[in-house]
């Protein structure tokens, strides 16, 4: 069987982002006032977008309601109709980030023989979320300093549910006695370290050339050779 890849990952349907903003919707149809749900979704989308994009260029923060009205061709008064203010838009943000997620952790449907193929699977899953979202990825953690207390809490709560998955992932490697790790939870910040490297300097990779599945290539190597005994992975 072919290995997954990006194009193939980001073509599934349950990733299309009709999908996470219609669950924004909902989730907040009471503050929206555009009743027809095909046109609120497709706005939705066009909002998230171009927010993110403006957001790269200039900070979430530094950005004005007039800025976001340029940014999306829409009026200020068609904003209003989806969010009363920039703090509620970053929740809305936040919420299709968060949903993807925990859909694609939560929801793999995928099998693994032991926990290096488990490890393996979740880094893919990791660095293609990236990928796909990594304006929100990187808007997210630079914009968190400006959060409020509340908004950072609910993003340490998301860091902990990433990091878990991948500290459960090499604590059953040692007990399965497939890792050769002193500190599993040293470790996870190492991998952790490595992840992030991919969607905060995104421009760098681009600019060598490197893809999302070269990367995932290379970091899979070098774990290897850190994590396994000899630098072999386990026979299946």
């Amino acid at each position: 069987m072919n290995p997954l890849t990006y194009d193939a990952f980001a073509s599934r349907p349950e990733l299309l982002k009709k999908t996470l903003a219609r669950e924004v919707y909902l989730k907040n149809r009471d503050k929206i006032k555009i009743r027809n749900e095909d046109i609120a979704i497709k706005n939705l989308i066009h909002i998230f977008d171009e927010v993110l994009k403006l957001s790269i260029r200039k900070g979430f923060h530094a950005m004005t309601m007039r800025n976001i009205s340029e940014a999306t061709g829409m009026s200020l008064g068609s904003l209003y109709s989806y969010f009363q203010s920039k703090e509620e838009l970053l929740e809305m943000i936040q919420e299709q980030g968060r949903a993807m997620v925990e859909q694609i952790f939560m929801n793999s449907g995928e099998s693994h023989v032991n926990a290096w193929e488990k490890l393996q699977w979740n880094i893919r899953m990791h660095l293609y979320l990236t990928e796909l979202l990594q304006p929100w990825f990187y808007v997210t953690h630079m914009e968190s300093q400006h959060f409020s207390k509340a908004r950072r809490e609910r993003l340490i709560d998301g860091e902990f549910f990433i990091e878990n998955i991948f500290l459960t992932c090499l604590k059953e490697g040692m007990t399965q006695e497939i890792f050769k790790i002193q500190n599993p939870s040293i470790t996870v910040s190492f991998l952790i370290a490595m992840l992030q490297d991919w969607y905060l300097k995104h421009w760098k990779h681009k600019r060598r050339g490197i893809g999302v599945d070269d990367y995932y290539v290379e970091l899979i190597a070098w774990i290897q050779a850190v994590i396994l005994p000899d630098g072999r992975p386990p026979v299946s």
